[in-house]
């Protein structure tokens, strides 16, 4: 069962290669057990930001941190604090789990997986709060980069369970994921979702060290039409493309078929060798999200201002 589904990851891989469709992954006869809750995490009001769930499948352990900062998963700062604490507790029970594989061989089976809220399915996440990430000082450098490089070199298996809207920063956020699996809904208007890093259409520029997480992830032709025309794509164009590894037909199908891919994927977790492996893969790009202190980005004021001292005014 484990080879046969590692070796429809290594066909999705040559499938990624040649522009062909994925491979099916062999994980149909999975058995999906109850999920418990570990914890919620809460605002300064008490509202719930994110919940995080764990979930025995076979042998691995399944956590799913799902994003619950209403109504559209804004990525504030209190949000990825939440978030990145959340990934603290995973990381030390994985740890802990791993000390017994000796013994146990399948003991440190995990993966990790985001999805938005559940039981509606209309954002995974609509990107950053922007109103507020311009007004806080330092917000990128000690918010969103460290959001984005933790989630780049965590050593589990990482998925992002698209099962909404993602844009801008939210969409951003997803990709810096190992896998994304999202909804798609043939031929309905209803229940469509769009993946866009919209950042052009209101004069934002990205960020140079997230821009280059982006190249690392992208093709240069998705990366073109992604940032230069903030082109909206629907889930099936989104795998096209590159942007998205797998599809599902409904929210919840999505969220089954990232736990079954994390399933597949939790065995190589044991060894505890998948982050520094990222850590090897991505070493440019973590060391320019961990360094950057531009914040806030540079914006098109900026560039229209260096273009008329150079050109002139009249």
């Amino acid at each position: 069962m484990i080879r046969a589904e590692l070796s429809g990851c290594r066909a999705l891989a040559r499938a990624r290669r040649s522009n062909a469709k994925p491979f099916a992954y062999r994980y149909a006869q999975r058995t999906l057990n109850t999920v418990s809750t570990l914890q919620d995490w809460s605002d300064k009001a008490g509202e719930t930001l994110l919940t995080l769930h764990e979930q025995a499948v076979d042998d691995a352990k399944i956590y799913t941190v799902e994003l619950k900062n209403e109504p559209d998963n804004r990525l504030t700062t209190q949000l990825v604090t939440a978030y990145l604490d959340a990934l603290d507790v995973v990381e030390k029970r994985w740890r802990l789990d791993c000390r017994n594989s000796d013994r146990e061989p399948a003991a440190g089976q995990a993966a990790l997986i985001t999805t938005g809220l559940r039981n509606k399915d209309r954002f995974f996440s609509n990107g950053l709060d922007f109103g507020a990430a311009m007004a806080t000082p330092g917000f990128f450098a000690s918010s969103f980069n460290p959001l984005l490089s933790r989630v780049l070199s965590y050593p589990l298996p990482t998925i992002a369970a698209i099962q909404g809207h993602a844009f801008a920063g939210g969409l951003i956020f997803a990709i810096a994921h190992d896998y994304r699996v999202a909804k798609h809904i043939e031929g309905a208007a209803k229940g469509k979702i769009m993946l866009s890093t919209n950042e052009v259409d209101f004069g934002f520029g990205i960020p140079h060290a997230t821009m280059m997480l982006l190249k690392a992830k992208l093709a240069p032709q998705a990366l073109r039409d992604a940032v230069f025309t903030g082109r909206r794509f629907g889930a099936a164009e989104a795998q096209a493309a590159g942007l998205v590894d797998q599809l599902a037909p409904s929210g919840q199908a999505t969220v089954e078929a990232a736990i079954r891919l994390a399933a597949a994927l939790a065995v190589k977790a044991p060894k505890q060798a998948i982050g520094v492996m990222k850590q090897t893969v991505y070493r440019t790009e973590l060391d320019l999200l961990m360094t950057e202190t531009e914040d806030p980005p540079a914006t098109p004021a900026l560039d229209i201002q260096a273009a008329l001292a150079r050109l002139g005014s009249s």
